[in-house]
């Protein structure tokens, strides 16, 4: 499967990460395995999916993975151009994580 990050939420953070570290090494972990075809995570149900996402990026599903260091990694399958694709839509500390989600 091809996997595309969010310039905003996504590319900005990952690619700021430290190549040696825990977390780096599991965002890239979660990234080959999507394009393995397989789907690391836990689904969020529809009506649990913030509207920021739905509004930003059109999506009616999403899933969470929990990473080291309290972050969290938040993607959607969809197609793209025809093609099934991961799309990585937001890589976010615990902290914006909770607000985002409202908790």
């Amino acid at each position: 499967m091809k996997t595309v990050g969010d310039r905003k939420d996504f590319d900005p953070i990952f690619l700021k990460l430290d190549k040696k570290s825990a977390l780096f090494k599991e965002v890239q972990g979660v990234i080959d395995n999507l394009k393995k075809g397989v789907t690391p995570g836990e689904r969020i149900k529809y009506k649990q999916i913030p509207k920021y996402y739905i509004k930003r990026h059109n999506v009616d599903n999403a899933f969470h993975v929990y990473l080291p260091e309290g972050m969290r990694l938040i993607y959607a399958i969809t197609i793209f151009r025809g093609e099934k694709t991961a799309f990585l839509m937001e890589l976010a500390d615990h902290g914006k994580y909770e607000n985002r989600f409202k908790y």
